[in-house]
């Protein structure tokens, strides 16, 4: 039997109709790969019916699916779970998907060729809506804040194992990571940093998003994102040294903070009762994209609007992350 080189984590919590989905559209495609993968799905404790989903799948793929199914018996909280599912990993490479994501077999497939080849890094997707990347990137540690938000989405990187293991072993950083909602990227940042192995951009996709949703989140949802990000990359620079993963993080180069930014935009006009009606409505409703359709005039009155809105909690905790970077680089002159 051939040992498998990839694991792919699934958390879930009492989503039990879109996990069915998720995993329907994934029984097929690791079939293909002949043992080649490990699926490995943790339950934080649902109280619906994901545990009979998930014998469903394993009585329907037990002969031709390497699946292994851990039960919390308490919710540990999102990303607490993806942490277990890393450690639960018995390959060299682990990537995780949300039970409302799904997998393109031609570029899993591509994805296997590549980890079988290559030495050790984590790999990050390369073909992003806002990314043209035709080519394969390497990336070193030290640049990897313009690329802080790309990696560790649900469907967006592969983790070496052991750099990542390493991370999760030392219970202060893995209670700092774990206790917002993007520790995931903090593992991958530290651990690329500290093991020296880099990261690898790879040109073609292996995932997609199962549940159609709306760009809308809202001024609060978003704020607690953004905010999470930079402290993410704090403990990042924190735990490694490295200063630009806050400050490279921190800038319009990096598609998280951009997004973000822009999102709470386009929240602040929302949240000015602009009529949905108005052209300047249909201008920004469809996509953050056409905020680039605005004139001058309007992008003042949004960046006015913006202001006078809830960001300024935010612009009030993006004080408190340079005083902690401050701190930081005095602490490690000492």
């Amino acid at each position: 039997m051939i040992a498998p080189t990839l694991t792919i984590g699934i958390p879930t919590y009492n989503r039990s109709q879109l996990l069915d989905q998720c995993l329907r559209q994934l029984g097929p495609t690791l079939q293909s790969l002949n043992d080649q993968v490990e699926l490995l799905i943790s339950d934080n404790a649902s109280t619906d019916d994901t545990q009979q989903i998930v014998e469903k799948f394993i009585r329907e793929y037990r002969q031709s699916v390497r699946v292994t199914s851990i039960r919390q018996l308490n919710n540990l909280g999102a990303v607490p779970n993806i942490f277990e599912l890393i450690l639960a990993a018995k390959t060299e490479y682990f990537l995780f998907i949300g039970d409302d994501d799904g997998l393109d077999s031609h570029g899993l497939e591509c994805l296997i060729q590549r980890l079988n080849s290559s030495t050790p890094s984590h790999f990050i997707e390369g073909t992003w809506p806002w990314r043209d990347s035709q080519s394969e990137i390497r990336i070193k540690g030290a640049d990897l804040g313009t690329w802080g938000y790309e990696i560790g989405l649900a469907w967006g990187s592969v983790y070496h194992v052991p750099s990542c293991r390493k991370i999760l072993e030392n219970p202060t950083l893995r209670e700092a990571l774990g206790s917002g909602i993007w520790g995931q990227i903090g593992v991958a940042l530290i651990g690329v940093n500290l093991s020296g192995i880099g990261a690898t951009v790879l040109p073609f996709s292996w995932g997609k998003v199962l549940l159609e949703r709306p760009y809308y989140y809202g001024y609060e949802n978003l704020l607690l994102s953004l905010r999470d990000l930079i402290r993410t990359h704090l403990e990042g620079a924190r735990a490694t040294g490295n200063m630009k993963l806050v400050l490279d993080f921190v800038t319009f180069k990096n598609h998280g903070f951009k997004s973000h930014i822009l999102g709470l935009m386009v929240q602040a006009a929302h949240a000015s009762k602009m009529r949905r009606g108005s052209v300047h409505w249909s201008e920004i409703s469809d996509d953050l994209d056409s905020i680039k359709l605005w004139n001058f005039k309007i992008l003042l009155w949004a960046v006015r609007t913006v202001c006078e809105s809830p960001l300024r909690y935010f612009l009030r905790y993006l004080v408190g992350a340079v005083r902690q970077l401050r701190k930081i680089r005095v602490e490690r002159m000492k």
